[in-house]
């Protein structure tokens, strides 16, 4: 699979478009995010995540992480397609 092919992306509350690359960004400005390191222009990654997504604000970052590195592990392992 082309990392930056887009596939849809199947979530509890619905669906979104996005692509390996962009999962890897995720997962990295997420580790990043925790570390207390943001970018000085624009949202957080896990606001964004949270409002792709439909979850509260109470969602934490370690919820967000781990679901992006177990969606990345689902397309390594080829369960998703």
């Amino acid at each position: 699979m082309n990392v930056a092919t887009p596939f849809t992306l199947d979530y509890g509350q619905g669906t979104f478009e996005t692509s390996v690359f962009q999962l890897l960004q995720w997962k990295h400005a997420l580790k990043l995010e925790k570390l207390g390191m943001t970018m000085s222009r624009g949202r957080k990654v896990s606001t964004h995540l949270r409002k792709l997504m439909g979850l509260k604000r109470s969602a934490s970052i370690d919820y967000l992480l781990t679901w992006v590195e177990s969606v990345l592990e689902q397309i390594e392992t080829g369960d998703t397609e």
